[in-house]
């Protein structure tokens, strides 16, 4: 009876091992599809006078950060693009921001309902 353990050991595989190469499968898996995740990068944006341009449409300054925001939008600087279909596209920067050095923005869509609310 030795013998045969011996000529085959994933006969005695028990649960507890099972679950642990499951398991360490599975981490091997998210770990790979993570590291290899595309990063989205927006770099053909760039500035026309007061304005981004970003995938040909201009974004306008719709508030400037400093309190005077006219929008329901959360604090910081955002600049817009209102397509026809009364979709906003906001491109947002936080408060503060020097424009002239940021290297990042934040994207979003609203509905937006004329003359100023987004949604």
């Amino acid at each position: 009876m030795w013998d045969l353990r011996l000529l085959n050991p994933f006969d005695q595989l028990s649960i507890r091992n099972a679950l642990l190469l499951i398991a360490t499968m599975l981490v091997a898996v998210f770990a790979y599809i993570f590291a290899t995740a595309p990063s989205a990068y927006a770099a053909d944006a760039t500035w026309q006078g007061s304005a981004i341009t970003y995938d040909s449409h201009q974004y306008i300054q719709v508030s400037d950060g400093t309190g005077t925001n006219t929008t329901n939008l959360p604090n910081g600087i955002h600049y817009s693009y209102i397509d026809p279909q009364q979709k906003a596209h906001v491109i947002s920067f936080p408060s503060g921001a020097d424009l002239a050095t940021v290297t990042a923005a934040q994207y979003s869509e609203y509905s937006f309902v004329p003359p100023g609310t987004y949604n």
